[in-house]
């Protein structure tokens, strides 16, 4: 029998709907330490489709799950009590990007309770609308930004999660693999930066720094080449490139290889703000006046988002050269770590970091429903 019963199905679609759906993905894991809250002024902007254009396109059905809690029984006995008040249990967004033509629906920003029967429940209430929708594939978890960190932890869960990587209790894989089957595994990296100056080797490449306007610009074939991946994401167009830049803000910054004025190398660097956002809750109510006053303030790790070389130009040196850039931008910001990726297992990026000396840790699964 199942710790719940009555469950309901709820889809948010005003603003205040949208800040309940919130409230619930904040309920189910905000008892777990090392969850990272997102920013949350923030995070109600970018879920908005009347000004995210891309958000908009991919079709979001806003679901928060929920039911009623079956209390223990005190004896043998006596019947159990019910609790008299709804216990959420399911949040996710159901998203249909137009770009694939595999009729594939995304779990997107999913949180769920520690409950298979649950997760079953939510599942079984949303197929036929899918399927009246013409969808035959759920495929996930993935983040807004699934070219960034996508899947389940499946790992490493006693460490902190770096900014904008997935995150999730124990429990999750098995909940999924219930009814899905893992199709693809990524791995997220580390490296203890040097105390020693990284020198940058001279090479008829040219590093400039990324202006990150570029990357819905004239950078646009090099970041969609650099997001081949083996689960069918859409290479990001200018729509998504801008929905990047909002994402990840205005720390977002990085180097680009240029051959003459061809780029052929890029590397995405961020701060890590994940332990501050822990610590000031993500900014809710008056916690968003001391996240504010520490939110340029240095931090000790940074993330390299994405990396890589277009495959004509790879064996070169091109990436040893940006690695190098990248290391003496985070010995100048302070960083004492590098969190890397995640990447994809089988990617050329593998070898490229073992040989580098950096350590994989966390991994995180994909999975996928045919319906």
């Amino acid at each position: 029998m199942s710790d719940y019963f009555n469950y309901q199905l709820h889809t948010a679609v005003s603003y205040w709907d949208r800040r309940t759906f919130l409230r619930y993905s904040r309920q189910l894991y905000e008892r777990d330490h090392r969850w990272t809250p997102p920013d949350s002024r923030q995070i109600r902007i970018l879920l908005n489709p009347a000004k995210q254009p891309h958000l908009a396109r991919l079709q979001p059905v806003f679901h928060y799950f929920d039911g009623l809690r079956r209390k223990q029984q005190q004896s043998l006995t006596a019947t159990p009590a019910l609790a008299s008040f709804e216990t959420p249990l399911v949040a996710n967004m159901l998203l249909h990007d137009p770009r694939r033509d595999d009729r594939t629906a995304y779990l997107a920003h999913l949180h769920c309770a520690n409950s298979k029967a649950a997760f079953l429940a939510y599942q079984d209430s949303i197929i036929e609308d899918l399927v009246n929708r013409g969808i035959r594939r759920l495929f996930g978890p993935v983040s807004l930004l699934p070219h960034l960190g996508s899947g389940a932890l499946t790992s490493h869960w006693q460490l902190p999660p770096p900014q904008h990587t997935p995150y999730n209790p124990p429990y999750l894989p098995e909940v999924l693999a219930r009814r899905m089957q893992p199709i693809a595994e990524t791995i997220l990296y580390t490296f203890d930066i040097p105390p020693n100056s990284a020198s940058v080797p001279a090479s008829p490449v040219k590093l400039r720094p990324l202006d990150s306007a570029q990357l819905g610009g004239n950078l646009l074939p090099l970041l969609a080449a650099l997001c081949q991946n083996p689960v069918g994401f859409s290479p990001p167009d200018a729509l998504e490139a801008q929905f990047w830049q909002q994402w990840l803000g205005p720390q977002l910054h990085g180097w680009v290889a240029w051959i003459e004025e061809q780029p052929v190398g890029l590397v995405l660097l961020l701060p890590d703000l994940a332990a501050r956002l822990r610590r000031y809750r993500g900014g809710r109510g008056l916690w968003w006046l001391g996240l504010t006053a520490v939110r340029h303030r240095p931090v000790p790790t940074g993330r390299v988002l994405l990396g890589g070389v277009l495959p004509a130009w790879r064996g070169q040196g091109i990436g040893r050269q940006l690695w190098r850039q990248t290391i003496q931008s985070a010995q100048a910001a302070g960083w004492q770590k590098l969190t890397i990726g995640p990447v994809w297992k089988e990617g050329t990026a593998v070898p490229f970091l073992h040989h580098h000396r950096a350590i994989p840790q966390q991994t995180y699964q994909l999975y996928e429903r045919t319906i």
